[in-house]
Formats: structure tokens, sequence, C-alpha cells
């Protein structure tokens, strides 16, 4: 994915605004912590705790989705 964007100064800063695919993709929401470096003239945003892996997603769903009825049991007591 590729995309034009502009930077806006804000206060002493300039800040750029990013497209919700692009958050999406990087598992990134507001208030998610990033760490900001350059290399090779580019500048790299990297979440500062790394997103867990698409399978370890996976297996989390299907793992509360088989045991949803103990869980709910347990949390009744």
């Amino acid at each position: 994915m590729a995309e034009k964007r502009q930077l806006k100064r804000i206060g002493g800063s300039l800040m750029v605004s990013l497209p919700p695919e692009a958050l999406a993709g990087a598992r990134l929401s507001e208030g998610s912590e990033v760490r900001v470096r350059t290399e090779a003239g580019q500048v790299i945003l990297e979440p500062v705790a790394p997103a867990p892996s698409d399978d370890l997603v996976a297996f989390a769903e299907r793992f509360m989705d088989r045991y949803e009825a103990a869980f709910r049991e347990l949390s009744d007591r």
C-alpha cells in the first residue's frame, strides 16, 4: 500500500496522518506507542511492543471459541 500524505505543522512539530488501512495492517491504534527511526533516508515507525503474529491471533480466537462456555461458567463463580 502506498499513499501520499502531507506533513502538517502542529506546534513545533510536523505531523502526518496515517490511513486506517496502514494502522490496521500494523495493528496500531490511537494511543499505541511507536519508535521512530530513520534508515537510508526513510522514516520508519515501529510498534514499541511488537504485535502478535497472525498465527497466534488465530490460535487465540480458536481457543476462546472452543472454551467459551467454560470461561463463562468460571466468570459466574
